[in-house]
């Protein structure tokens, strides 16, 4: 039992050394904790053996919210000589206007509601071309005219549905116009399948008139009705055919199959595919016409700018090769989507074009602006410094002072950095040569750290 005892007490014995050197580490640890990683003062209020006693009414050091020293908050002195010899210049904070932008590239495009592919209305073969890749057009002018049977079946069913309707109209009015005379002459029954028979040469002559506006070539029924059937026929030959097309051609001679194609809007010619004597068809467009007096904007923008955009927002770019700016335009939407290969995603904006000089298929570089502050309190950029934690400027306070002044910044442009807190509008700061008065005031900060 005594040699258990004696073996206890001398492994307690080995181990003892180690426990007292953790134990001290331990202590250590805790009285760096509590002092800030500093020496604690050992002799009064001194800060060494050999310093003198500070008054014990002496108040506490002010600090910053982040813990700055006084020292490192009061002004920078510095003299006018200094100030010239290391190049210091200052310039007053002011109002000036000031924007945000969001850098956006990409083409120019076509009005898409105002771009047209234009073919003929029924297969046919091409007759005769009259504009050019170019040239400008206005809203119903005739671009070519294709020859197609088709059209001449469709004026010829229409003249007959009018011949048709005509005589069953006259004879129900003859039926009617009999019963009333002579009561009882014709049955209830023979006045009804007359009136049914008026009512179906109507509907078939609507549906030849239907045909005709199907096919481009509008007529009004009041216009042909009351000619006698010689000059019906006649304008039913020329039917939608520009006047110079017409004065060429034998009203009594020439073919009925001719049919137009117009341009639905004011534009102008992109591109021609048509080709005289060629065969075309409603599948294959034989112009091209847009209406360039406004032109679209394809943008490609970042994702992190995304949320800053919204409808209504002013864009303006320059075209590549252009000495000039594009005419202010609008965003009109956002796409809802990201590309997979360059993570950027569209938006698109209109831009008036009315001297015609924006192409589209046209690269351009530009901004969106996302906020514009007419009355900013701005600097010069280079009057900001960093810190490390935060941006700063140096404020002129007397004639050999300058007050490092945090502050928020926001938008850089032309040579300008806005200042959202932390300078009034007058008051004067350091421009060039505020890099000297950092260097002074980091190493006023390292010493009053210590």
């Amino acid at each position: 039992m005594i040699s258990r005892i004696r073996d206890l007490f001398w492994s307690a014995a080995d181990r003892l050394p180690a426990v007292l050197v953790l134990a001290g580490l331990a202590g250590v640890g805790v009285v760096g904790y509590l002092n800030d990683w500093k020496l604690p003062r050992l002799f009064g209020n001194g800060a060494s053996a050999g310093a003198k006693d500070e008054p014990e009414s002496a108040a506490p050091s002010e600090t910053s919210d982040s813990g700055d020293s006084t020292s490192a908050k009061r002004p920078i002195r510095l003299s006018a000589e200094a100030a010239r010899k290391a190049g210091v210049e200052t310039a007053a904070a002011a109002e000036r206007p000031m924007a945000r932008y969001v850098h956006a590239h990409g083409s120019f495009d076509y009005d898409p509601t105002r771009y047209a592919r234009l073919g003929p209305r029924a297969a046919g073969v091409v007759w005769q071309v009259y504009r050019q890749p170019g040239e400008a057009v206005r809203r119903g002018d005739v671009l070519a005219v294709v020859e197609a049977a088709e059209v001449g079946r469709a004026k010829a069913a229409f003249l007959q549905s009018l011949a048709q309707a005509q005589a069953k109209e006259k004879s129900f009015q003859a039926v009617q116009a009999q019963a009333k005379v002579v009561p009882g002459a014709y049955p209830e029954l023979s006045l009804r399948e007359a009136e049914a028979q008026m009512r179906e040469a109507r509907a078939r002559l609507f549906s030849d008139q239907q045909a005709l506006f199907n096919l481009g070539l509008p007529i009004a029924l009041e216009e042909v009705a009351a000619l006698p059937e010689d000059k019906a026929t006649r304008r039913l030959r020329l039917l939608g055919l520009p006047e110079p097309v017409a004065r060429s051609l034998d009203a009594d001679t020439a073919t009925a199959n001719l049919l137009p194609v117009t341009a639905p809007f004011d534009g102008v010619v992109v591109s021609r595919a048509a080709v005289l004597g060629e065969a075309a068809s409603p599948e294959r467009p034989l112009f091209v016409v847009a209406d360039l007096r406004k032109v679209w904007l394809t943008c490609e923008v970042r994702l992190e700018d995304i949320d800053l955009l919204k409808a209504g927002q002013e864009i303006v770019v320059r075209p590549d090769g252009a000495a000039e700016d594009a005419p202010p335009g609008k965003l009109t939407r956002v796409g809802p989507e990201a590309d997979e290969k360059t993570h950027t995603v569209q938006a698109f904006a209109e831009v008036p074009n009315a001297a015609g000089t924006l192409r589209p298929n046209t690269p351009f570089e530009g901004h969106i602006v996302v906020r514009r502050d007419p009355r900013a309190v701005a600097v010069p950029a280079e009057a900001v410094q960093w810190d490390g934690r935060s941006p700063l400027v140096f404020v002129r306070v007397s004639d050999e002072e300058y007050e490092p002044r945090p502050v928020q910044v926001g938008v850089s442009e032309g040579g300008y950095t806005e200042i959202q807190s932390g300078v009034a509008p007058g008051e004067v700061v350091v421009t060039r040569g505020s890099h000297v008065l950092k260097a002074e005031w980091l190493k006023d900060r390292i010493v009053g750290d210590d």
